[in-house]
C-alpha cells in the first residue's frame, strides 16, 4: 500500500533523509512519517510546550495575548455597564423624599387633625415620601387630583370636608350610624400608570401606613375618651362604627391594572435592541454575500436601504406595542392611543437601527457586540426607574431615547397623564435627526471605503 504524499514546507524539505544511492528520498518507517510540527503540537498539549517549533509557540503566543484583551475588555465593559445598571437602583429607598404628595384638610375637625398629626410622623424621613400640606381655603380635591394627574406632585391626600360632622352624627342616632360609611374620611390619589413598582413600593404601601397611623391617632384622641364619658348604651350600628371609625379610599386616576406591565419599561426595551442589531447583522452579511456593496454606488445603495429600514422598523414597532395589548387582560386602550404608541415605538426603532447600523459601518465586528450589550443595558437602564429616586449622576437620563419614549407612553398609556411631552418629544426628534445624519454619512463612508478598496 502506497504511503499518502504530504507536502513538506521547505525547512520540512531540507531536515529530510536521502538515499544517496539512488538520488531519490529514502521513505521513513510507516509510524515515524509525522511532521516535527505535528510532534510540537502534541508534546505542548502533553505539557511539554518546549518541543513546540519556534513559529508555532509564535502563533499560540500572539492568540493568547489577544485572547487575554479581550478577555479583558470584556470584563471592563461588563463591570461599567453593571454598575451603571445597579447603580441607577442603589439605594433608592433613600431618595423616597424626592417624591412629592401634596396634602390638604378639609374637614378642620378631628378627623382632618389624625390625619396632619400621622403625616407629620413621617413627613422628613428620608425613606417616605415629602408631603407639602396647603391651606384647604386655597384648594379644592379636584384640583390636588388635577396637580396630581400632570405629574405635578405623585399624589395626593386629603381629609374629606365634614367627616368629623359625619362621625359625630352617626355616635347621635343609631339610624344615621347605619348608612356611615368610615372610608368616606380621607382619601389619596396618584397614577398607577407612572412607574407601577414606585408607585406600589414607595408611594401606595407610605399612604397605608399613614392611614393605619391616622386611625390610632384618631382612635387614642376622640374614641377612647368617648367610650370612657359614655352613659348611654349603644346601638348595634353606633357599636360598628366606633370599632372602625374611620379609614381612607383610593382613587386610581390613570390605572394600569394587567400583569404584563411590570415589563413595559424593562425587557421591552431589550427587544427593539435585538431586532434592530440582528437584522443589520443579515443585512449586511446578505448584501456582502450578493456583491451589492460592490455594485451599487452610494445613491443606489441609500435608494435600497431607506424603504428597507422604515418597513422593518414600522414593522418591529407595531409588534413590541402590539403585545402589550394582546397580554392587557382586558385592558382597553382608544384606537388613537394605539396608533400614537405606535409612532412613538416607530421613532423608537428607527433611533436604535440608526445607531446599530452606524456602529457596524465604524467599529470592527469583534468589538461590536460589546457596544451593543452596552447600549442595551443603558436603554433598559434609563427606563427602568424615575430620574427622581436615582442619584443625581443618572440625570444624564433625561437625554436618553428609551427615557423619553417610555416617558411618553405613560402619557398616552394614562389619557394625558403625567404629560412631559414639551420636553420627551424634542429630546426624541433631536436623536432621530442625528441618527438620520449619522447615519447617511456612515452610508457615505462605507461606499467610499468600498470604492477606494475596489480600485
Amino acid at each position: 500500500m502506497s504511503i499518502p504524499q504530504r507536502i513538506f514546507s521547505s525547512s520540512e524539505r531540507s531536515m529530510s533523509p536521502t538515499n544517496t544511492l539512488a538520488g531519490e528520498p529514502s521513505h521513513p518507517h510507516p509510524h515515524s512519517h509525522e511532521s516535527s510540527v505535528e510532534k510540537g503540537i502534541q508534546a505542548y498539549t502533553n505539557g511539554e510546550p518546549d518541543l513546540l517549533p519556534e513559529e508555532q509557540k509564535g502563533s499560540v503566543s500572539l492568540s493568547l495575548k489577544k485572547l487575554t484583551g479581550n478577555g479583558a475588555m470584556l470584563i471592563v465593559v461588563f463591570w461599567a455597564v453593571a454598575c451603571w445598571m445597579y447603580g441607577t437602583l442603589y439605594r433608592s429607598e433613600d431618595h423616597a423624599y424626592k417624591l412629592n404628595v401634596i396634602v390638604a384638610d378639609f374637614d378642620q375637625g378631628p378627623v382632618g387633625a389624625a390625619l396632619l398629626s400621622a403625616i407629620a410622623s413621617v413627613n422628613g424621613i428620608k425613606t417616605y415620601p415629602t408631603f407639602h400640606i396647603v391651606a384647604a381655603n386655597s384648594t379644592s380635591p379636584e384640583q390636588l387630583q388635577h396637580r396630581t394627574f400632570t405629574g405635578e406632585f405623585w399624589g395626593s391626600y386629603w381629609a374629606a370636608e365634614g367627616a368629623s360632622a359625619a362621625f359625630e352624627a352617626a355616635l347621635e342616632s343609631d339610624s344615621v350610624a347605619a348608612s356611615y360609611n368610615p372610608a368616606n374620611a380621607w382619601w389619596y390619589s396618584g397614577l398607577e400608570v407612572r412607574y407601577a413598582t414606585i408607585w406600589q413600593g414607595f408611594l401606595l404601601s407610605s399612604f397605608e401606613t399613614i392611614q393605619a397611623s391616622a386611625a390610632q391617632v384618631f382612635a387614642n384622641n376622640t374614641v377612647v375618651p368617648y367610650l370612657s364619658s359614655l352613659n348611654a348604651t349603644l346601638g348595634v350600628n353606633q357599636a360598628r362604627v366606633l370599632s372602625g371609625p374611620v379609614s381612607a379610599s383610593f382613587l386610581n386616576l390613570a390605572p394600569l391594572e394587567f400583569g404584563a406591565r411590570v415589563v413595559l419599561n424593562t425587557v421591552a426595551f431589550v427587544f427593539p435592541c435585538l431586532a434592530q442589531f440582528f437584522f443589520i447583522l443579515g443585512l449586511n452579511g446578505i448584501f456582502g454575500m450578493e456583491g451589492l456593496y460592490d455594485r451599487l454606488n452610494f445613491r443606489q445603495h441609500l435608494k435600497l436601504r431607506v424603504p428597507i429600514e422604515l418597513i422593518w422598523t414600522l414593522t418591529t414597532g407595531l409588534s413590541i406595542v402590539a403585545w402589550g395589548f394582546v397580554f392587557d387582560e382586558g385592558f382597553r386602550i382608544k384606537a388613537k392611543n394605539f396608533f400614537a404608541m405606535w409612532a412613538v415605538g416607530w421613532v423608537n426603532n428607527m433611533i436604535f437601527f440608526d445607531f446599530l447600523d452606524i456602529i457596524f459601518t465604524w467599529v470592527p465586528l469583534p468589538f461590536a457586540p460589546p457596544i451593543v450589550v452596552s447600549f442595551i443595558i443603558l436603554a433598559v437602564s434609563s427606563s427602568l426607574y424615575p430620574i427622581t429616586v436615582c442619584n443625581n449622576f443618572f440625570r444624564i437620563h433625561y437625554a436618553f431615547p428609551p427615557h423619553a419614549t417610555w416617558e411618553t407612553m405613560i402619557t398616552i398609556w394614562g389619557n394625558g397623564a403625567a404629560n412631559k411631552l414639551y420636553y420627551d418629544l424634542p429630546v426624541l426628534a433631536f436623536w432621530l435627526v442625528a441618527g438620520k445624519i449619522g447615519w447617511v454619512l456612515a452610508l457615505r463612508a462605507r461606499a467610499n471605503r468600498i470604492k477606494s478598496h475596489n480600485q
